[in-house]
Protein backbone atom coordinates (compact mmCIF):
# COMPACT_ATOMS: atom_id res chain seq x y z
CA UNK A 1 0.00 0.00 0.00
CA UNK A 2 2.84 2.39 0.84
CA UNK A 3 4.32 1.67 -2.57
CA UNK A 4 1.09 2.59 -4.34
CA UNK A 5 0.79 5.81 -2.32
CA UNK A 6 4.41 6.71 -3.12
CA UNK A 7 3.80 6.19 -6.85
CA UNK A 8 0.59 8.22 -6.71
CA UNK A 9 2.30 11.03 -4.84
CA UNK A 10 5.17 11.06 -7.34
CA UNK A 11 2.72 11.11 -10.25
CA UNK A 12 0.72 13.92 -8.67
CA UNK A 13 3.90 15.95 -8.09
CA UNK A 14 4.96 15.46 -11.73
CA UNK A 15 1.51 16.45 -12.98
CA UNK A 16 1.54 19.55 -10.76
CA UNK A 17 5.00 20.58 -12.07
CA UNK A 18 3.84 20.05 -15.67
CA UNK A 19 0.67 22.10 -15.11
CA UNK A 20 2.63 24.93 -13.48
CA UNK A 21 5.08 24.90 -16.41
CA UNK A 22 2.25 25.07 -18.95
CA UNK A 23 0.57 27.91 -17.04
CA UNK A 24 3.86 29.82 -16.86
CA UNK A 25 4.58 29.40 -20.57
CA UNK A 26 1.02 30.32 -21.53
CA UNK A 27 1.18 33.44 -19.39
CA UNK A 28 4.49 34.53 -20.96
CA UNK A 29 3.30 34.06 -24.51
CA UNK A 30 0.16 36.13 -23.84
CA UNK A 31 2.29 39.05 -22.68
CA UNK A 32 4.49 38.79 -25.77
CA UNK A 33 1.44 38.85 -28.06
CA UNK A 34 0.17 42.08 -26.50
CA UNK A 35 3.49 43.94 -26.73
CA UNK A 36 3.40 46.27 -29.70
CA UNK A 37 6.70 47.07 -31.29
CA UNK A 38 6.87 50.75 -32.18
CA UNK A 39 8.67 51.49 -35.42
CA UNK A 40 12.01 53.18 -34.97
CA UNK A 41 12.77 56.44 -36.68
CA UNK A 42 16.29 56.00 -38.01
CA UNK A 43 16.78 59.76 -38.37
CA UNK A 44 16.24 60.86 -34.77
CA UNK A 45 19.52 62.04 -33.30
CA UNK A 46 21.27 62.43 -36.67
CA UNK A 47 22.51 65.50 -38.52
CA UNK A 48 22.84 65.86 -42.29
CA UNK A 49 24.88 68.54 -44.05
CA UNK A 50 24.54 69.63 -47.67
CA UNK A 51 27.36 69.05 -50.14
CA UNK A 52 26.80 72.26 -52.08
CA UNK A 53 28.04 75.68 -51.02
CA UNK A 54 25.40 77.76 -52.81
CA UNK A 55 24.51 79.46 -49.53
CA UNK A 56 27.95 81.05 -49.20
CA UNK A 57 26.98 83.59 -51.86
CA UNK A 58 23.89 84.63 -49.90
CA UNK A 59 24.98 84.49 -46.27
CA UNK A 60 28.61 83.49 -46.25
CA UNK A 61 30.50 86.70 -46.65
CA UNK A 62 33.14 84.71 -48.50
CA UNK A 63 33.07 81.79 -46.03
CA UNK A 64 31.75 78.35 -46.91
CA UNK A 65 28.25 78.00 -45.50
CA UNK A 66 26.34 74.73 -45.19
CA UNK A 67 22.68 73.83 -44.63
CA UNK A 68 22.28 71.39 -41.74
CA UNK A 69 19.24 69.20 -41.08
CA UNK A 70 19.13 68.28 -37.38
CA UNK A 71 16.61 65.50 -36.72
CA UNK A 72 16.02 66.12 -33.03
CA UNK A 73 12.45 64.73 -32.89
CA UNK A 74 10.34 62.12 -34.66
CA UNK A 75 8.22 64.71 -36.51
CA UNK A 76 10.22 67.93 -36.86
CA UNK A 77 13.65 68.71 -38.23
CA UNK A 78 15.65 71.82 -37.36
CA UNK A 79 17.28 73.69 -40.25
CA UNK A 80 20.21 76.03 -39.82
CA UNK A 81 23.24 77.37 -41.63
CA UNK A 82 26.75 76.79 -40.34
CA UNK A 83 30.16 78.27 -41.04
CA UNK A 84 33.22 76.48 -39.73
CA UNK A 85 30.96 74.39 -37.49
CA UNK A 86 29.16 77.36 -35.92
CA UNK A 87 25.47 78.13 -36.42
CA UNK A 88 25.14 81.45 -38.25
CA UNK A 89 21.44 81.43 -39.16
CA UNK A 90 18.48 79.58 -37.67
CA UNK A 91 16.08 78.70 -40.49
CA UNK A 92 13.35 77.24 -38.28
CA UNK A 93 11.80 73.81 -38.27
CA UNK A 94 10.17 71.67 -40.93
CA UNK A 95 7.81 68.73 -40.44
CA UNK A 96 8.84 65.36 -41.82
CA UNK A 97 7.93 61.68 -41.85
CA UNK A 98 9.90 58.58 -42.80
CA UNK A 99 8.42 56.18 -45.36
CA UNK A 100 10.85 53.34 -45.97
CA UNK A 101 13.97 54.87 -47.57
CA UNK A 102 12.15 58.13 -48.22
CA UNK A 103 11.90 61.23 -46.06
CA UNK A 104 8.85 63.37 -46.83
CA UNK A 105 9.28 67.00 -45.74
CA UNK A 106 6.16 69.18 -45.51
CA UNK A 107 6.75 72.87 -46.15
CA UNK A 108 4.68 75.59 -44.47
CA UNK A 109 2.54 75.95 -47.62
CA UNK A 110 1.69 72.22 -47.49
CA UNK A 111 3.97 71.24 -50.37
CA UNK A 112 5.61 67.87 -49.80
CA UNK A 113 9.20 67.28 -50.84
CA UNK A 114 10.52 63.71 -51.05
CA UNK A 115 14.18 62.88 -50.41
CA UNK A 116 15.56 59.36 -50.80
CA UNK A 117 18.15 57.98 -48.39
CA UNK A 118 20.86 55.85 -49.96
CA UNK A 119 23.44 54.86 -47.38
CA UNK A 120 24.93 58.06 -45.99
CA UNK A 121 23.35 60.37 -48.60
CA UNK A 122 19.90 61.95 -48.97
CA UNK A 123 18.84 63.47 -52.28
CA UNK A 124 15.66 65.14 -53.55
CA UNK A 125 13.51 63.14 -55.96
CA UNK A 126 12.24 66.22 -57.77
CA UNK A 127 13.01 69.84 -58.53
CA UNK A 128 10.95 70.94 -55.50
CA UNK A 129 13.31 70.80 -52.57
CA UNK A 130 13.82 72.19 -49.09
CA UNK A 131 14.34 75.95 -49.60
CA UNK A 132 14.40 75.59 -53.39
CA UNK A 133 17.85 74.11 -53.93
CA UNK A 134 18.37 70.63 -55.33
CA UNK A 135 20.60 69.74 -52.43
CA UNK A 136 22.26 66.46 -51.62
CA UNK A 137 22.79 65.93 -47.90
CA UNK A 138 25.45 63.75 -46.30
CA UNK A 139 25.04 62.14 -42.86
CA UNK A 140 27.46 63.58 -40.31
Amino acid sequence: MKRILRKSTTHLALIAVMLLSVMFLTNCSKDDDNDEVEPTNILVGTKWQDEETTWSMLFGGGKTTFIVLDFSSTTECELYLTQQGNIVKDMGKIKYKVEGNNVVFTKEDGTEVVYTIDGRTMKADSEYTVYGFNTKFVKQ
